[in-house]
């Protein structure tokens, strides 16, 4: 089974980082959706880079440094627990095949 969250050691990182006490910014670079939940708890802030590209470095030092703004939308939506997934916005989700003829509206 899949499991779509940031692997237990860099949880724990982040668990021994927030005991410091001090601000947490976590910048999240994936080419997918994540189950951010726990990140969400640990963390004062969290900026998803979603393929940043050959410039994505200089975009989230822009950001970072509060020269601009992260006003992006990401292509996908991230849940909040596994148990949401998969997510579908052109059908109701029953769990049934759907069968021909089916009005799904």
């Amino acid at each position: 089974m899949t499991n779509p969250t940031l692997p237990d050691g860099q949880i724990a990182y982040l668990r021994a980082l927030q005991a410091l006490g001090k601000p947490i910014v976590t910048i999240v670079v994936t080419g997918r959706p994540l189950v951010l939940t726990t990140v969400d708890e640990l963390s004062d802030a969290v900026l998803i880079s979603f393929f940043p590209g050959t410039m994505g470095a200089e975009a989230l030092s822009s950001i970072l440094v509060g020269a601009t703004e992260p006003t992006g939308r990401l292509p996908m939506t991230f849940s909040e627990n596994a148990g949401q997934i998969p997510i579908y916005y052109n059908a109701y989700n029953t769990g049934r095949p759907v069968e021909v003829g089916m009005d799904c509206s």
